[in-house]
């Protein structure tokens, strides 16, 4: 309720039942030395920047992007989830920018530049914008398994939303589709509404539906750093 949870970054993941080798032969990697590298390297950069400090900019089509992100994101957060998980994409909106500063500084760094303006690169600014796709999904995870909350989800309608298929569908499709994972005609209809009222479905003739989603980021091989 503080909106202490959205200022985290949260990845979920499981652990596997695998036994490591903790004789000296096990791990030859010297951990101490390797973290002093990674800290003289983190000094070297931070030096750089209070000797030549810059301001990282978007392109228009990049803040479009971001914008187009965070709308949708928004919107699946009430359709989802409840209103008060609102500040997990408005925050995730601040993250995708953050990170796109840190690579875009990187890169900046490795080719010594001096300049107190940086453009972010297309591939720079897709990368934070896809790491913050999955960021967020791991985020909505650990939000909805939150024990004042998940008694209160219901646990079908996302998989329901993401079983639609992408073109036009009947209200009968979407009834079928939701038969398969045993949700009930009635039931089918009330998950419908909000999401035409929120703007995840858009409604057609009488009784077709069409997802409205975000559109499909380029694949990072088919971009060119800027």
């Amino acid at each position: 309720e503080d909106g202490l949870f959205s200022r985290f970054i949260f990845y979920t993941l499981g652990g596997l039942a695998k036994w490591l080798d903790v004789s000296p032969e096990g791990n030859k990697t010297n951990l101490t030395e390797h973290y002093k590298q990674c800290g003289r390297r983190a000094k070297d950069i931070y030096e750089h920047f209070v000797k030549y400090p810059a301001t990282i900019e978007l392109t228009k089509s990049q803040w479009e992007q971001l914008n187009q992100f965070g709308d949708r994101s928004l919107k699946e957060i009430y359709a989802f989830l409840t209103d008060e998980a609102a500040s997990i994409p408005k925050r995730m909106g601040v993250i995708v920018y953050r990170i796109t500063m840190i690579l875009t500084c990187l890169r900046a760094y490795d080719q010594n530049s001096r300049e107190n303006t940086l453009i972010a690169s297309d591939l720079d600014f897709q990368t934070a914008l896809q790491i913050c796709e999955v960021l967020l999904e791991h985020s909505k995870l650990v939000y909805a398994n939150l024990p004042m909350v998940s008694s209160n989800l219901d646990p079908f309608k996302q998989k329901f939303y993401d079983l639609l298929p992408n073109g036009w569908f009947s209200a009968t499709q979407a009834e079928q589709i939701g038969a398969e994972i045993g949700i009930k005609p009635r039931t089918v209809r009330e998950y419908i509404r909000p999401m035409v009222k929120c703007g995840l479905l858009e409604s057609g003739k009488l009784g077709e539906y069409k997802k409205t989603g975000l559109p499909s980021l380029p694949s990072l091989p088919e971009l060119k750093v800027a």
